[in-house]
């Protein structure tokens, strides 16, 4: 129950219903730069709309009961690669997709990674066909891998950037792992998702 019970609190955002930070110094202010480079995504999409808009979820740990300096530096290494990616996708100059990253959060130690994924990511994820799939997956436990097949099992790309536990690109067809991608997996229904 008490894993329940603190996930609403905890997705997308950084604060917290009392306006506490749940994430602190460096991952605080990388949140907070991709939501304002999300915000110049959808300025540049109303100045020029032949630019579509590109969604990807990135889905980590965010919360920390008691400060993890390794795993802070972790998904915040992780986060500002997407970031740095976002930036030069958003360029004004450009005339492809805009990108933007919408940060989810699996509770401490991804110990809420299914229910979040159940009750938050499917029920976004079908409701904005900007969405593509989903990124992170900072541990592999048994949240994680339950995470993983019920995205797959609504046909949502996932990719572990950091498992390694042996067996998880086996959770769904749709999911592959940066460490060591599965040769020939397609996730077919994915390709119905583009606007």
């Amino acid at each position: 129950m008490r894993r329940l019970q603190q996930v609403p609190r905890q997705i997308f955002t950084s604060k917290d219903e009392t306006g506490a930070a749940v994430s602190q110094g460096r991952l605080h202010v990388l949140q907070e730069k991709v939501q304002q480079a999300n915000r110049t995504a959808t300025r540049l999409h109303q100045e020029k709309p032949s630019r579509r808009l590109v969604g990807l979820v990135y889905f980590a740990g965010f919360t920390n009961e008691f400060a993890n300096a390794k795993t802070d530096d972790a998904v915040a290494e992780e986060l500002e690669g997407l970031l740095l990616r976002q930036r030069e996708q958003n360029n004004p100059d450009r005339s492809d997709a805009l990108l933007q990253i919408i940060i989810a959060n699996g509770a401490e130690k991804m110990e809420a990674a299914d229910i979040v994924a159940e009750k938050m990511l499917v029920p976004l994820i079908r409701d904005d066909a900007t969405i593509m799939g989903v990124i992170g997956f900072d541990r592999t436990i048994k949240e994680t891998r339950r995470a993983i097949e019920i995205l797959g099992g609504e046909g949502i790309a996932t990719v572990g950037t950091t498992l390694t536990g042996d067996g998880i690109e086996t959770a769904s067809p749709c999911t592959s792992r940066s460490s060591r991608p599965t040769p020939g997996k397609r996730c077919s229904s994915m390709s119905t998702r583009s606007t």
